[in-house]
């Protein structure tokens, strides 16, 4: 096990019940608020997927486990409430930055309405066929996770 999944799991554990309990009730109250006040009145919530696009990561950053958090919550920071709420969602390319980075669009909406996610992914494809291209520095977490779970 990778010492970031030991800081994890460790990290979980430090959590009781009753903290699980409350966090639970905050995730409803965030659900009901995000449903009255945004979904009710929308088809669709729609951000750019990050906040940023792709930094530049120093090699070095990843053998030493390095996080940069003010930089991750920039890239986090309009995925995070639905994620923390659970809402159906898709991310969709929609071309590249002046570096040649991708870019892309995240819609999100209400429980049960994931065929609106899918048309509107499908039409922002359409529109945005842009075709995809690999950036000159790239790093494929499925290929890395494949070299681990070789051994």
């Amino acid at each position: 096990m990778s010492p970031e999944t030991q800081i994890l799991l460790t990290f979980g554990r430090s959590f009781s019940a009753m903290d699980f309990i409350a966090a639970q009730r905050i995730r409803a109250f965030a659900l009901r608020q995000f449903q009255e006040k945004v979904l009710s009145h929308v088809d669709a919530f729609v951000t750019p997927s990050t906040g940023i696009t792709a930094p530049e990561i120093p090699l070095e950053a990843f053998a030493a486990g390095e996080l940069n958090v003010a930089q991750i919550s920039n890239i986090f920071r309009f995925c995070v409430y639905g994620n923390l709420i659970g809402v159906p969602s898709v991310v969709v390319p929609i071309g590249y930055d002046s570096r040649g980075l991708p870019m892309s669009i995240q819609f999100q909406t209400a429980h049960w309405q994931e065929d609106m996610l899918l048309r509107l992914a499908h039409a922002t494809e359409t529109l945005h066929g842009t075709g995809q291209k690999r950036p000159q520095i790239y790093f494929s977490i499925l290929d890395d996770a494949a070299k681990y779970s070789s051994n």
